[in-house]
C-alpha cells in the first residue's frame, strides 16, 4: 500500500492511508488495537446524582453543543431550534449568509416566539406581536407609546455563542455574545473532520430515541469495537470483522476504524500486494457526538449523527440520530433507499445496542456490593472518554 493507493480510496477514506495498512496488518495476525491496562469503573460512575448535575452544569451547560449541520439551514431566514440541553435556542441564517443565535424568548413577557423549525423573514411573537429582524434587532411593537422609554432600552433578542465551520453548527446554551472557533475547538481533529465534506451534507431524516440508563451508559457502546460482532452478529455486525479495529485518538475525540469483510482479501500476501480496501469509521467528537459515514451500494455516502443527552433523572437519556445524503440532495428516485439506511440503523441502535444498555445499567442497581465492570484494553475508547467524561465534569475517576 503506498500513497499513491490513496487515490483509489473513496471519500472520506482517503484521509489515512496508513489506517488501511493498520487494518491490514490486524487482519493478517488476528489482533487489534489495545491500551496499556484495563480498568475498572464503579456503578456510581453510572448512578451517582451529584455526579449526572455536575455533567449537565460543566458539560452540557457550558460546552459548545452541535445544534445541527450547515445544510439544515441553507438560506437566508433558515431557522432551526435547539431546545435539547435546557434553554430554547433559535439558529438562523442571516441574509449575509452568517449563523446568529438567540434564546427563543420575546423581550416583552418571555414567550417562546417559534415552536417548531422553519423559514422567517422576522421574527413575530405570537403574545403581542413584538417583531425582531434576523439579526436579533427589535423593529415592531404594538402601542409602543404604552411603554415608558427607559423600560424599552436593551429589548432584541439575547445572543447565544455560536459558530459554524466543517458544515456544523455549535451553540453553547446560555447568553453570550462570542462567536465559538469550532476548527480550534476540534484542535488536532480539525483536518480529519474537514475531509468529510458535511458542508454538502443534506438530511433525509431524524429521529429520537429514548432509553432507561445513564447517557454514558449508551455511549460507551459508540467507543468500543468488541461488541460489534456479537451483539450485532444478525445485522451490521455480519458486515464487518469482529473484535478488530484500529483505534487513533486526537486530543479528546477518536475515530474507530472498522474493517469491512472484504479485508479478508488481504490474508495470506505480502503487504505490498495488499489491495486499498476503504474502511468503516466512526468519530467522536467531545462530549456526546458520533457520526458514521458509509457508502451506498447504489453508489454515494449516508452520514449518520448521533448525539447522545442526559434525561430528566440519572438513569434517563435519549439520543437524536440524523441521517443525511453527503454528496448532495436526494433525488426522488434515491431518497427510499437513505430513508430505508436511517429506518435500519435506528432499529439496530434502538433494539439492540439500547437495549443492551437498559439492561446492563438496571443489572448494576442490584450488583453486588464492591461490583466493578472491567473496561479491557480493547475497549480503550471507552476508557478514553470517561476520563475525560469525569475531568470536564469536575469530578475525576
Amino acid at each position: 500500500m503506498d500513497a499513491e493507493a490513496a487515490s483509489r480510496i473513496d471519500a472520506p477514506h482517503d484521509e489515512n492511508v496508513e489506517v488501511c495498512r493498520a487494518l491490514a496488518q490486524h487482519v493478517n495476525a488476528r489482533s487489534t488495537d489495545l491500551g496499556e491496562h484495563s480498568s475498572l469503573i464503579s456503578p456510581n460512575f453510572y448512578f451517582d446524582a451529584a455526579r449526572d448535575e455536575a455533567e449537565k452544569r460543566n458539560i452540557f451547560g457550558k460546552m459548545p453543543m452541535l445544534a445541527g449541520l450547515s445544510k439544515d439551514i441553507p438560506n437566508p431566514g433558515d431557522m432551526l431550534l435547539f431546545d435539547l440541553v435546557g434553554p430554547s435556542i433559535m439558529v438562523v441564517r442571516a441574509k449575509d449568509g452568517s449563523v446568529n443565535a438567540f434564546l427563543n424568548m420575546c423581550m416583552h413577557r418571555a414567550a417562546k416566539l417559534v415552536n417548531e423549525c422553519g423559514h422567517h423573514a422576522r421574527f413575530i411573537c405570537p403574545f403581542h406581536a413584538w417583531t425582531f429582524d434576523l439579526q436579533g434587532k427589535l423593529i415592531g411593537v404594538p402601542r409602543k407609546d404604552a411603554f415608558d422609554p427607559e423600560h424599552m432600552e436593551s429589548r432584541n433578542l439575547v445572543c447565544v455563542p455560536v459558530g459554524e465551520w466543517g458544515g456544523m453548527i455549535f451553540v453553547k446554551p446560555h447568553a453570550g455574545d462570542e462567536r465559538i472557533d469550532v476548527e480550534a475547538m476540534l484542535g488536532e481533529f480539525a483536518p480529519i473532520v474537514s475531509l468529510f465534506a458535511l458542508e454538502n451534507a443534506h438530511k433525509v431524516a431524524e429521529g429520537r430515541l429514548d432509553f432507561d440508563a445513564n447517557w454514558k451508559y449508551a455511549l460507551d457502546t459508540y467507543c468500543e469495537g468488541y461488541h460489534v460482532g456479537f451483539l450485532h452478529s444478525k445485522t451490521v455486525g455480519a458486515l464487518y470483522l469482529g473484535d478488530l479495529i484500529k483505534y487513533d485518538a486526537f486530543g479528546r475525540n477518536h475515530r474507530i476504524a472498522f474493517a469491512p469483510n472484504a479485508y479478508k482479501a488481504t490474508m495470506g500476501k505480502a503487504e505490498d500486494e495488499w489491495p486499498m480496501i476503504p474502511y468503516s469509521p466512526t468519530y467522536y467528537i467531545f462530549p456526546n457526538i458520533a457520526i458514521n459515514i458509509q457508502p451506498m451500494e447504489q453508489g454515494g455516502s449516508f452520514v449518520s449523527v448521533h448525539r447522545i443527552f442526559p434525561g430528566e433523572t440519572v438513569g434517563k437519556g435519549f439520543s437524536i440520530l440524523g441521517t443525511y445524503k453527503l454528496d448532495g440532495a436526494p433525488t426522488d428516485e434515491d431518497r427510499h433507499h437513505y430513508e430505508a439506511a436511517h429506518e435500519l440503523i435506528m432499529k439496530v441502535v434502538g433494539t439492540e445496542d439500547y437495549s443492551v444498555s437498559a439492561g446492563g445499567y438496571n443489572n448494576l442497581k442490584h450488583a453486588p456490593a464492591g461490583f466493578r465492570s472491567v473496561i479491557g484494553r480493547n475497549e480503550l475508547g471507552v476508557q478514553n472518554v470517561h476520563r475525560h467524561l469525569a475531568e470536564e465534569a469536575g469530578m475525576p475517576l
